[in-house]
Parts: structure tokens; sequence; C-alpha cells
């Protein structure tokens, strides 16, 4: 699968892509509909791998229309000492639809961005009341939230290699084991006890956070065990430390609730959100905090030093609202929750082949490992499944020896069925059978 115009003057530099892989295999996409994309070549794909943002599919006529309403009204509006009406009315639509407790919201233009803001409100939340060294942000060692030297920094994902060659990485952040289970027998195995064991070795004087997915989406889609969540938000109580959920990946519907928390009934003091946020279509972040925090803000007349030109920017809010009135209105939650429990399902009869070593999910947000002679496939033997999948018309994504599948809520069990048998043929024509 060649393709030659990306050859030649081609200018694109791709994240998290080995460039020889994209001038021999990319692939341009030049329009779609739904959950089909459309490259240069006139193929056409199921999006498997939706960015975890394209949650309404392609080209959906309600939210271009929001932008181009918006557009003509007012395209931008500094955040700066003034406020505008979608950004006012998001706000109020993100404190409506999230658990009781999030009172207040700071806008960012991405879920790495919100990351750096939530580890600056930690911080100063506890130098305003004179606790200038709680300062110290506790993560899980598989965690991802982010690409910025914040997010970078609390991020356990990355190898050392990468801590090697963009180090040195911001001081002030520790990690804990997050291996939940182990997935060839299925049972759980760690405890919550690690971060109280974490937060002693550190100092509890000295920690202000602790952050976490509460699903790790690039991780691998590790789903804590039940309980965790809870048992992790009691610690971060009982030392007086703020408890941050990044729902970048999973907010909007994406784990078959509209916040994957819900799962667990627990509010955060701080919460992160992006990706989703406005159905992928312009960027846009946020994160939604405790009165608690804003009013120590507030009542101290402390000024929060972070923001950008694009903070709040009216477009990216329109597309929002309209993403989020579509959401209720379809019962989209409910989808992702019927669907993905169906595709799951399906997926799990692929155990019977030997390459197949684990399928898990929870909504649509699946992950299928693969091993040979119970050793994990390598990065360039599951890049070759990913290559045969693309073939067959199905976008997904890899990473390791793992293949996700991260399709728009606005998929049906039909077109999961029809995903679900190119995933099948392929990896029964990879065993040979």
């Amino acid at each position: 699968m060649t393709f030659e115009y990306i050859k030649d003057n081609y200018s694109v530099w791709h994240p998290f892509t080995t460039i020889r892989l994209m001038s021999e295999y990319g692939i341009e996409i030049v329009g779609g509909k739904g959950i089909y994309l459309e490259d240069s070549n006139g193929k056409s794909y199921i999006n498997g791998f939706s960015g975890l943002s394209l949650i309404l599919g392609t080209k959906n006529e309600e939210i271009i229309d929001a932008i181009y309403q918006q557009l003509n009204k007012l395209p931008y509006c500094s955040m700066f000492s003034m406020t505008n009406l979608p950004a006012r009315k998001l706000a109020e639509k993100l404190v409506e639809i999230t658990p009781k407790g999030l009172d207040k919201v700071v806008f960012t233009t991405s879920g790495s961005e919100s990351v750096e803001a939530a580890i600056k409100i930690s911080r100063q939340f506890f130098y305003i009341q004179n606790q200038k060294q709680k300062k110290h942000i506790i993560s899980l060692q598989d965690s991802y939230h982010g690409t910025l030297y914040g997010a970078f920094s609390a991020s356990g994902i990355y190898s050392k290699e990468e801590h090697e060659i963009y180090g040195p990485v911001l001081p002030g952040f520790s990690f804990i084991d997050s291996s939940f289970y182990n997935s060839s027998q299925n049972i759980s195995y760690v405890s919550a006890t690690k971060l109280e064991d974490e937060i002693k070795e550190v100092g509890k004087e000295n920690v202000s956070a602790f952050i976490m997915e509460p699903v790790l989406g690039a991780g691998g889609v590790i789903i804590p065990p039940k309980g965790y969540i809870s048992a992790v938000y009691e610690i971060c109580k009982k030392y007086n430390i703020l408890f941050i959920l990044d729902e970048s990946a999973t907010g909007f519907g994406r784990t078959g609730t509209m916040f994957a928390m819900e799962h667990e009934g627990v509010t955060p003091d701080i919460l992160i959100l992006s990706k989703a946020i406005n159905g992928g279509c312009l960027p846009l972040g946020a994160v939604l905090v405790s009165n608690n925090i804003f009013n120590q803000f507030n009542d101290s007349d402390s000024i929060l030093a972070h923001g950008t030109s694009q903070s709040g920017n009216p477009t990216s809010c329109a597309a929002s609202l309209k993403t989020i009135e579509i959401i209720q209105r379809d019962n989209l939650v409910v989808n992702a929750r019927i669907v993905g429990d169906y595709f799951i399902n399906l997926c799990s009869e692929l155990i019977e082949y030997d390459i197949v070593s684990d399928v898990r999910g929870i909504g649509l947000m699946i992950i299928i490992e693969l091993t040979n002679k119970n050793q994990p496939l390598t990065t360039e033997e599951t890049f070759n499944i990913y290559l045969k999948l693309l073939g067959e018309g199905l976008i997904t994504h890899y990473k390791k020896n793992r293949i996700g599948f991260f399709p728009p809520l606005t998929i049906s069990k039909e077109e999961a069925k029809v995903t679900y048998e190119i995933i099948k043929k392929v990896i029964s024509e990879y065993e040979g059978r």
C-alpha cells in the first residue's frame, strides 16, 4: 500500500509517527461522512480511530452550521478581562452536566494545556494558604496527560529514552504502580494503598495533587478495578491533597456514561476535559474546579497566571454547545454503551486465535492485545496487521502489541458487525487459517 503523492514535496511532519512509514504507507484523507472517511485515491474507510475526538462523525451538518453562524456573529474574542456569550453559556452547560461540586470553568485549547492549568491551580491553591511547599504531583506509571512539559512530566507512559531525549523533565513529579490486573488471568492485584505509601514517602506536607485518568487510554485501555477511584479519592481527602481527574479521552460519552467518573460516583476537585468537547471540530479544552478552590483565589485576590490567545474562542464554544445538545438529544451515551458492549462481546470471540491474548474495553474504547507464542507482538508485527486492516477499509490505532478501536459514538450495531468481520478476516489470514 504505497502512495506516491506523499513522497514528493511533502512538507508535513507528523506527530508520534515514524517519518519513513508516512512516506511508504501514509494515507491522505480528503473527506467523509458519518463513521466513514475517504482518501485522495477514492478509497473509503471505517473510522475506527476518531482521535477520541470525532464523536459525532465527519461532516455533521448541525455542527457546521453552528460554526458558520458563530463566525458571522463573533469569530473571535479575547477572554482577558472580558467574556463572550458562547463561552459563558458553555461554562454554565458544563457545570450543569458534570457531577455536582464542579462550579467554575477555565477554558483552554487542548487536553495538554488543561493539564498545565490544573497543575498551576493545584499548586497555587496551597500557596495562597501559606502552604508553599505543597507542589509535588503524583500520577500513575502508565498514564498519559499530554505533551507540554508539565503534562509530559506528569505522564508515566513516556520511555526512559524519551526522558533522556527531551529531559530534564520538570521536578516535583512521581509515579505509582498502575498494573491493575493480570490480563492473562483477568484478576486485579494492585490496591490504592500504593498512593498512600507514595504520599508518606514524599511527605504529605509536600504533595499538592494526585492526577489520574479514569481509564488509561494511551496506556492500553487499562481499566482500574471497581472501587479504586473511590479509594484514592478518600486517600486524597485524608491527606489534604487535591484529586485531579483527567477525562480528556473519556469525557462526553466515550465509556458509556457522559463522564467516566460516573461509573464510581466520585467527583474530583479538578476535572480536565478536551478532545470530544466539541466533536473534535476545533481546538478547545476546559478545567472545572470546585467552589472551594475558586473561592480561595477570589478571597485572596489571586490571579491565575494562565491563558492563551484562543482560550474560550467563541466559535469553538459554539461548536461545543451544539455537540452537547446532539449527544443528549440523540442518546449517544446510551448508544456508546449498547454498541460498545455488543462490539466487545463480538471481539471476545477472537480469543480463540493464538495471536489474540486479550480483548478489553468499556463503551466505545476497546483494545485487542496481540501475542506470538506468549510473547507480545513487536511494534513492526502489529503495524503489519494495522496495514492489513487499512487495506480492508478499516482505520484503527496501533501501539506496541495493541490494536485500538475508538469510533464515533454514532456507530450502529450493523456497522460494528462489519468492523468485527474485517478484524476477524485479517487475524484469521494472519494465522493462516
